[in-house]
Order: C-alpha cells, then sequence, then structure tokens
C-alpha cells in the first residue's frame, strides 16, 4: 500500500468542496426560480385586471344551452400557478362562464373555487373533477364529491376500479392527452379492455 500524499489529499478535498458549492448553487437558485419567478409565471389577485377581454360570457343558466366550459384545469393544489380564485379569474377573462377544477389526485382546490365562485362570482359555476393518473393513464372525473385514491399498480383491474367508483358518484370520466406519453403510449389501455 502506498504512502498517502497529503497534495493529493488536498486536490481531492478541494474539489469535492467545489462540488457541493456548485450543487448547492444550482439547488438553490432552482429554488429560488421555482418560488419566485420568472415574472410572468407570479400572479397576484389583480393579475387579470388589466387583460384585454374580448368576449363577455353569458351568465350562466342551467337551463339554457350558455355553457363554455373548460374541463381540464389545475391549481396551485397540484402543477397549476393559479390560486382557486386566480384561476376563476383567468377563466371569465378568457371567456368562460363555467370549469372543472381537475388537480391531480386532490379535490380540495376544485372545493375551494366553488365556495369561492359562489361567494364572489355568481355567474361562474366551478364543478369539482379530479384528474386521476399512473403510469399508464390520465382519467378525468367530471364531478365527484369525494376523491378517489390513486393505486400505484397501473393494471387494467385497478383503472377499471377507479372508473367504476368515479361513475358511482355519478361523475363523467374522460380520458386526458392520448397517449401521454410515447414511453407508455403502446400500453395506454383501451376502451374494450376498461
Amino acid at each position: 500500500m502506498r504512502p498517502i500524499n497529503p497534495i493529493e489529499v488536498k486536490k481531492f478535498l478541494g474539489r469535492l468542496l467545489a462540488f457541493f458549492i456548485i450543487g448547492a448553487s444550482i439547488i438553490a437558485t432552482t429554488i429560488l426560480v421555482a418560488e419566485f419567478g420568472p415574472p410572468e409565471r407570479i400572479y397576484e389577485a389583480d393579475a387579470f385586471d388589466a387583460f384585454p377581454s374580448n368576449y363577455s360570457p353569458p351568465e350562466f343558466n342551467s337551463t339554457r344551452y350558455n355553457v363554455l366550459l373548460d374541463q381540464h384545469s389545475h391549481t396551485i393544489w397540484s402543477d397549476g400557478d393559479l390560486t382557486p380564485e386566480q384561476n376563476i379569474i383567468w377563466h371569465i377573462k378568457h371567456g368562460f362562464n363555467a370549469a372543472v377544477i381537475t388537480d391531480h389526485h386532490a379535490i380540495d382546490g376544485a372545493l375551494e373555487a366553488q365556495r369561492i365562485a359562489r361567494e364572489k362570482y355568481p355567474g361562474f359555476k366551478v364543478i369539482v373533477g379530479e384528474e386521476w393518473s399512473n403510469s399508464r393513464i390520465h382519467l378525468n372525473f367530471l364531478g365527484v364529491s369525494s376523491l378517489i385514491l390513486p393505486n400505484p399498480i397501473a393494471s387494467d383491474e385497478n383503472i377499471k376500479a377507479a372508473i367504476d367508483a368515479a361513475h358511482a358518484q355519478g361523475a363523467l370520466v374522460t380520458c386526458n392527452h392520448i397517449p401521454w406519453s410515447l414511453r407508455v403510449g403502446m400500453d395506454h389501455p383501451n376502451r374494450t379492455k376498461l
């Protein structure tokens, strides 16, 4: 065994320290950018006040066919950038008078948006939804009343059980972005399987 050279140890420790400093800098920068910004990705409560609306949506009326609906929208409760109220304002400013909030495996944002719409935006309808997903498929459950928990095992049987659970709540089930991943697209279940 050869003796340890102190100069080599210093070089190694210097490289190790540089690696950790660079790594920590990258991590810190990533966290700061994700948390604070670029400015075009930070939304305040009045973010859409100056947004020109070229369409004035009709008041929501459940007895007339006058609904312009976005059936797949996320909030900060999953991978969206907008709070539930900002989500409502965005939709109103873009001409919608109804939206289904479909956060990934969460309905709290949709319930909050529904409450806010009833209190502050009575002409806007929020439907509680959930985007249920696994490695093979992304489904929207439109009109759920309680959360349908994901199953990490992406078998046809588990997907069918989730669809049945949504239907038991009276929800409509839609399939999102087929195939959502080319890597798993060949194994995307079809309608006859489910």
